[in-house]
């Protein structure tokens, strides 16, 4: 008799079995994240650091959520309180090794469990968005989401545009150095799932704006002898005065360009005097911009204080591009003022936060 009940326990117990399989053992894991690092760039460089400790970072996740999504269907990009399953999580680095740790959205405290959690083997995408110069700040960082209307914002300078944007104000106003102005970063990274314990989720983020240097010395014919003192500012025209970020995926998966407003064509910006002048020059000055830059203004004077506003035009307008840096060496003459070399280079690398274009996708 309990032989015959033996076997009939276990009859019952390959039944169940077959009819409930175990779960998937990454379904319900959470979801971590590492910033930074060497497997990111090593196609650019052969060493990396990771982001700085307390780097601070908000971050959406999308998944493929509907019954018969394969990884090429669209991810369903609507927040929850839309119905949808979009989610928001605030993260600040923990140490040097880059790993994230969540947060709440004021960074009051760290949460006991983890807002993101695997939800399927399928392609999960997360887009993550700083301010790299105020990483550390609470002022800068992102601390608010309404995400009932699908919306992340940034403070101070993250007011929404057109509900999928960021707004960045580039203008100089009262500022004093380019370390001053908004320079929002943005990451992209698409990860499906794999073994019994997911690795973590790298991101590495990339400026979405633009550097432009300008170097100034005298005329090398001598037609204009001059000091550092006489150049009185350094100006950019055309440029813009706002600059937008996207804050939301699309649903094939992309992220969109950022984009800038337009301005009137002679609209001066003028650019932040660097504490030390390039080698072989008599002032540089830079500046986060964005936008289309038309020409280079330079303000000088004689030493009789006759006051001269050369400009160098540009013979196509030039859309600057996010990521990049453009240097213009530039050489005054007395009747104006002359172009010696112009450099464009990958912003590249800049602090301890390791940038690479090839992680955001652009339509």
């Amino acid at each position: 008799m309990n032989k015959v009940l033996h076997i009939a326990i276990l009859l019952l117990l390959a039944s169940c079995t077959a009819r409930e399989p175990l779960p998937d053992s990454v379904v319900g894991q959470p979801v971590q994240f590492i910033v930074g690092g060497e497997a990111l760039v090593q196609a650019q460089t052969k060493s990396a650091t990771n982001m700085a400790s307390g780097g601070r970072f908000v971050c959406s996740m999308y998944y493929h959520a509907a019954a018969g999504d394969t990884d090429e269907s669209n991810y369903d990009i609507s927040p929850l309180s839309m119905g949808g399953t979009m989610t928001t999580a605030w993260l600040k680095i923990d140490g040097n090794e880059g790993a994230a740790q969540y947060w709440d959205m004021e960074y009051s405290a760290q949460l006991a469990s983890p807002t993101f959690y695997w939800q399927n083997r399928l392609n999960h995408a997360f887009l993550a968005l700083a301010d790299y110069n105020k990483l550390n700040s609470n002022v800068g960082a992102i601390t608010h989401a309404a995400e009932d209307k699908g919306k992340l914002k940034m403070y101070p300078d993250g007011e929404n545009y057109d509900g999928k944007y960021n707004a960045y104000d580039l203008s100089r106003g009262e500022r004093t150095s380019m370390d001053q102005q908004p320079d929002p970063i943005l990451a992209r990274a698409v990860v499906k799932p794999e073994g019994r314990t997911p690795a973590s989720v790298l991101l590495n983020f990339q400026h979405q704006f633009s550097q432009v240097q300008v170097n100034v010395k005298g005329a090398t014919d001598g037609s204009a002898t001059i000091t550092a003192g006489q150049i009185e500012k350094v100006e950019l025209l055309g440029v813009s005065t706002e600059g937008y970020v996207p804050n939301r995926l699309n649903a094939d998966g992309t992220v969109s360009s950022s984009i800038s407003n337009g301005v009137a064509e002679n609209n001066p910006f003028e650019l932040f005097v660097m504490s030390e002048a390039v080698s072989g020059y008599l002032k540089s000055a830079h500046a986060i911009a964005f936008g289309v830059l038309r020409g280079i203004r330079v303000t000088w004077h004689e030493a009789d204080t006759i006051k001269h506003t050369p400009t160098y035009t540009l013979a196509d307008s030039l859309t600057l591009a996010s990521g990049n840096q453009y240097i213009y060496n530039l050489e005054i003459r007395l009747g104006g003022i002359s172009l010696i070399q112009t450099q464009i280079e990958n912003w590249g690398q800049k602090g301890e936060l390791v940038f690479d274009s090839a992680t955001v996708t652009h339509n």
